[in-house]
């Protein structure tokens, strides 16, 4: 599960809560897929679906950043999929997709599209201090062994270029 806060896009700025379920195997490489994601600009819902075949939802963003800690809540009206606060740590230490490379691999309506993710920043460990997750949207991290630890990455430096079209077999 990801938690994204993007200050500057083709589309413009926005914010993604987005769910990739793990890993699988795709023509000999390690692939993703997402299968759930909310985004706070429309302009995001249309370019995400027709550049690379990601559906999103249109959602509504409440994101605090403090010194130490940020607060973020998604939601749809009274309809809340996420509210979570994170602690973050004081060490830092790089980030790289060169550490952990995977495509992305989404279905669209006459293709597969494969997207090679490139990024690199600085990261620090966080805590979760307060998390909320409506199970009907997403699983229960708590529950699946997700712990409240994860990684905030800020500067992040992201390139998503133009996916690969492969015909579906």
């Amino acid at each position: 599960m990801m938690l994204v806060n993007y200050h500057q896009a083709n589309c413009g700025p926005y914010q993604e809560l987005l769910y990739i379920p793990g890993s699988f195997s795709y023509s000999g490489g390690n692939c993703k897929r997402i299968t759930r994601i909310f985004v706070s600009s429309a302009a995001s819902v249309e370019w995400g679906m027709r550049n690379w075949a990601i559906p999103k939802d249109l959602a509504e963003f409440e994101w605090q950043k403090g010194e130490r800690s940020t607060f973020v809540e998604v939601r749809q009206g009274r309809n809340v999929f996420l509210r979570a606060r994170m602690e973050r740590g004081l060490l830092p230490f790089p980030v790289s997709s060169a550490f952990f490379p995977f495509a992305l691999v989404q279905r669209g309506p006459e293709a597969l599209l494969r997207t090679r993710l490139r990024g690199r920043g600085t990261g620090r460990r966080i805590r979760l201090t307060e998390f909320f997750i409506n199970e009907k949207y997403f699983p229960d991290m708590m529950e699946s062994g997700g712990g409240r630890f994860g990684i905030a990455v800020d500067p992040f430096r992201l390139v998503f270029p133009a996916a690969e079209v492969v015909p579906l077999a």
